[in-house]
């Protein structure tokens, strides 16, 4: 029995420390103090053991996938030449010891805004703030976010035609400098057209009470997202989508689709309860949440016990934005 008991805990222990070897990385860093590179590398290097596992390499090759996949996670921070020595610890594990060397500055950015948009402000306002990074190392992420930026800008403000026309990094690997390039031309600001509802049973007047647009103003998305909410934050509507419908524009013209899924046009509570001063009694409400195409609601809410009954009648006609 004492001998079986031996064997169980042995076998514990033993998948007890498999799964703590399992848990840990096959690899350790030094040399490097920033948290947001470190861990840009350990996420790279995931895959390489990845790979490993399903993949049969020799050394070299092995070693040569972890190097290029360190030297691809260290350059969006502006070190492009690494020096990286390979050994191994008193656990058997990779130890890559890493010196980042000089980083690359940024020495100019040829920042230019083309188009109707050129002197819109947040076009400008991004413009401004990325030409703050002169003199600062350079970011490769930072410098796609900012792009990322322009276009959503863009969307938003209704230039629909933006594009990129150039952009660039130059890098001087000899005096570790890079030199940026953004050209962005805005386009047409395009203006709003006919809005367009999904069937409903409401009509066109009712649902245009929703509509924070108007027709023949420039788009804009925050007016977009305002009508969004006031469909979805209203008692006629489960959701609300909103779509510009570019590919149908003429003359820098673009119509809107608001596509609306109503609630169910009747609700009920019932239920049951008691009280000292009512005794038992039981609870029927029901509501029609649209009574006609204007949206007109009624709601009736009765009450009966043994002492005493209620019966509430409302009818609502809703004006403005409902």
């Amino acid at each position: 029995m004492k001998y079986k008991q031996h064997i169980l805990i042995a076998l514990l222990l033993t998948i007890a420390a498999n799964a703590v070897k399992a848990d840990q990385a096959p690899f350790t860093l030094s040399g490097i103090k920033d948290k947001k590179i470190i861990n840009n590398i350990q996420l790279s290097l995931k895959s390489v053991t990845i790979f490993k596992k399903h993949h049969r390499s020799n050394s070299h090759t092995t070693k040569l996938l972890y190097f290029n996949k360190i030297i691809s996670a260290i350059k969006p921070f502006g070190y492009f030449q690494p020096q990286i020595k390979l050994t191994k610890n008193k656990l058997n594990q990779l130890h890559f010891l890493i010196s980042l060397g000089k980083p690359t500055t940024i020495k100019d950015i040829n920042f230019k805004i083309m188009g109707a948009g050129k002197s819109n402000h947040h076009f400008n306002q991004i413009k401004r703030k990325y030409k703050q990074e002169i003199g600062h190392t350079l970011n490769t992420q930072a410098y796609k976010e900012i792009k990322d930026n322009l276009y959503k800008v863009a969307s938003n403000k209704g230039y629909f035609d933006a594009k990129m026309v150039s952009s660039t990094i130059t890098i001087n690997r000899n005096t570790n400098l890079a030199y940026i390039k953004i050209l962005f031309s805005t386009g047409q600001r395009y203006k709003i057209g006919t809005t367009t509802f999904s069937k409903t049973p409401f009509n066109h007047t009712f649902l245009t009470n929703f509509v924070s647009y108007k027709k023949g103003e420039y788009y804009n998305g925050n007016q977009i997202q305002i009508t969004q909410r006031n469909f979805a934050s209203s008692y006629y509507f489960q959701q609300a989508i909103i779509t510009p419908q570019i590919k149908h524009s003429h003359h820098h013209v673009v119509p809107i689709r608001i596509d609306l899924i109503p609630v169910l046009q009747y609700s009920f509570t019932v239920g049951a309860g008691y009280g000292t001063d009512t005794g038992i009694r039981g609870i029927f409400n029901i509501e029609n949440h649209y009574v006609n195409q204007y949206g007109h609601r009624f709601k009736l809410r009765t009450q009966a016990s043994m002492k005493n009954n209620n019966l509430i009648l409302s009818y609502e006609i809703p004006t403005g934005n409902p």
